[in-house]
């Protein structure tokens, strides 16, 4: 049986409870999202932080090759087969894992961080993960301000809209 994550607000929290933080996603101009929470993890004490998708301490249960395929992308630093998996739920993990090694930067602090915390904690276990209509920041900005919202998820879609529109162009052109 695991421990119980301690409760706290010790000053010693890196990072204020609430607090939207991002990390550079590897290998590209991406950032993945999470919020810190107001827990400890139980045996290393390092803040927890609640993140939708990432990485995850703990085996994989019932792996499909959706996971498969998924950690063999997205393979963290640290990733240690049956100890860490990469998953696409929202649950909580320890900064030092959320970060990847990579340095985590604080967006926004709340004035009031208990509806922060609690929309972030309503949303735990969910696994309904989407890259363009479901992702980090999605679920980052849904705790920080109550709606779903992704810039980064925009830019995406806008890139490919952009880069169908030009071969379509190209194409009434007649490829000249």
């Amino acid at each position: 049986m695991s421990k119980p994550l301690r409760h706290t607000v010790e000053p010693d929290m890196p990072f204020p409870p609430g607090a939207i933080l991002r990390r550079p996603f590897h290998r590209a101009n991406f950032f993945h999202y999470g919020v810190a929470s107001e827990f400890y993890h139980p045996n290393d004490m390092l803040q927890m932080v609640y993140q939708f998708g990432g990485v995850y301490e703990g085996e994989l249960q019932n792996e499909t090759w959706q996971m498969r395929l998924l950690n063999r992308v997205w393979s963290p630093s640290g990733l240690v087969a049956g100890k860490s998996h990469t998953g696409w739920r929202v649950g909580l993990t320890d900064w030092v894992r959320f970060s990847e090694g990579l340095e985590v930067e604080v967006v926004e602090v709340p004035e009031d961080p208990i509806p922060v915390l609690n929309r972030a904690r309503e949303m735990l276990h969910r696994t309904d993960y989407n890259l363009l209509t479901r992702n980090c920041e999605h679920f980052a900005n849904y705790a920080a301000h109550g709606d779903w919202r992704s810039d980064q998820a925009g830019l995406t879609v806008g890139t490919v809209l952009e880069g169908l529109g030009a071969v379509v162009s190209n194409l009434l052109r007649g490829g000249r």
